[in-house]
């Protein structure tokens, strides 16, 4: 009986709004409104057959006595599949609500659904007296205040029921977030706004509200706006990302303007390429070692340059001269190895360039170590300073001997 008219009421409701509900500006209105009463409608619905039950609850069924058939054990075990589903999905719902309040806990669940209740009651009863005011008005020429009174309590319904609507809605939306952020901790905001048939947008709004407002403990947005990210761990390693990215950004960025120093880095790239040539093509062991810490060194020198472009000029000459020189000794190198016959010049000339290779490789390793001198140096002051102030301090270990002893 009570859901009967429940369900009249609100069909009565639904009659009376729908003029209401057509506009095209109230087409969100109207979805909340229609959910809401479909919610309202299945609560009671739930409560009645409740109640229902309860009332039966003091009669017992007869005693039947248990069957042991394969059916029977069909049916066990298709339960028992269905309460590890069951916890298994609490379980995701567990670590969910650590990243996202339940919806249950959403503000507005409840009082949303109230106010449009009461602002479409409002609505029905002010339309009804401004209606009959308005005629008794016109047929006998009353005063006008009752009019003006429901005109402003139907205004003022209109009101409560597009904050219960707006209230509504954004318990929607959320659950429909939460249902796509199931079991990842970041969404595209383009992946998020088609659940919610939104615009971008609008969720990024949307989101950065529910943000503030706690919804989403953990919650950020990225710096382009077009990610939704659920806690703070994948925040920060976007954020590592985001800088790498940006630091490799500038750097091709330094390059571009510094046309110099690209050329260098491509010029000392192929030089890197043909000594790794050679040295695949040249099978003796003690020449491969030499020319493996020859590409190494020369990959370290412009490693450093490319981090430093301020001292390209400290290798001007190595690039210039000493590089080129020494790619032709290790090209003569591989032309001689290469040939069948290796008489007593060729033989001489290899064991030449093998330790002249020596001798490059060392100064090369030099010149490395040389244009790290200036960050050592600057080490080595901080270095110092920190001693002496820890010194003075009585912090150092010896200090703390000779406390030790004079005790």
């Amino acid at each position: 009986m009570l859901d009967q008219n429940l369900s009249d009421f609100m069909k009565k409701i639904e009659n009376t709004v729908y003029d209401i509900t057509q506009s095209q500006s109230v087409n969100d209105l109207k979805r909340s409104i229609d959910s809401t009463i479909r919610d309202v409608k299945s609560v009671v619905r739930t409560s009645a057959n409740a109640f229902s039950s309860g009332n039966g609850a003091g009669t017992s069924a007869p005693y039947q006595p248990a069957t042991y058939s394969t059916s029977a054990n069909s049916s066990k075990q298709s339960e028992t599949k269905q309460k590890n589903a069951s916890n298994r999905d609490r379980e995701r719902l567990t670590v969910s609500n650590e990243l996202a309040i339940p919806v249950s806990q959403v503000p507005g669940r409840i009082s949303g659904a109230l106010l449009l209740i009461c602002g479409i009651s409002g609505i029905i009863l002010s339309s009804i007296i401004a209606l009959v005011s308005l005629f008794t008005m016109i047929v006998s020429g009353s005063s006008p205040v009752t009019t003006l009174v429901s005109l402003l309590f139907l205004i003022i319904s209109i009101c409560i029921t597009v904050r219960g609507g707006s209230l509504s809605a954004r318990v929607s939306r959320y659950r429909k977030y939460r249902r796509e952020l199931s079991g990842v901790t970041f969404s595209s905001i383009k992946v998020l706004a088609a659940s919610v048939q939104k615009s971008t947008e609008y969720v990024v709004k949307d989101l950065q509200k529910m943000i503030q407002s706690r919804f989403f403990p953990e919650g950020h947005l990225d710096a382009e706006k077009t990610t939704f990210i659920l806690d703070h761990e994948t925040y920060q390693q976007y954020l590592t990302l985001e800088q790498r990215i940006k630091a490799e950004k500038a750097q091709q960025d330094e390059r571009a303007a510094n046309p110099e120093l690209n050329a260098l880095i491509q010029e000392g790239n192929v030089c890197i390429q043909k000594i790794r040539e050679a040295n695949d093509a040249i099978p003796g062991e003690i020449i491969s070692e030499k020319l493996n810490r020859l590409e190494t060194v020369v990959t370290r020198i412009y490693e450093f340059v490319d981090k430093h472009p301020e001292r390209v000029k400290d290798i001007r000459r190595f690039t210039s001269y000493y590089l080129p020189t020494t790619l032709k000794l290790v090209t003569a190198y591989r032309e001689f190895d290469a040939q069948e016959i290796q008489g007593e010049t060729v033989q001489s000339s290899k064991q030449e360039i093998e330790e002249t290779l020596d001798m490059i490789n060392q100064a090369f390793e030099t010149m490395l170590d040389g244009l790290y001198e200036p960050d050592t140096r600057d080490l080595s002051a901080d270095i110092s300073v920190l001693q002496t102030m820890l010194k003075q301090e009585g912090l150092t270990d010896h200090d703390f001997a000779d406390q030790s002893e004079s005790k």
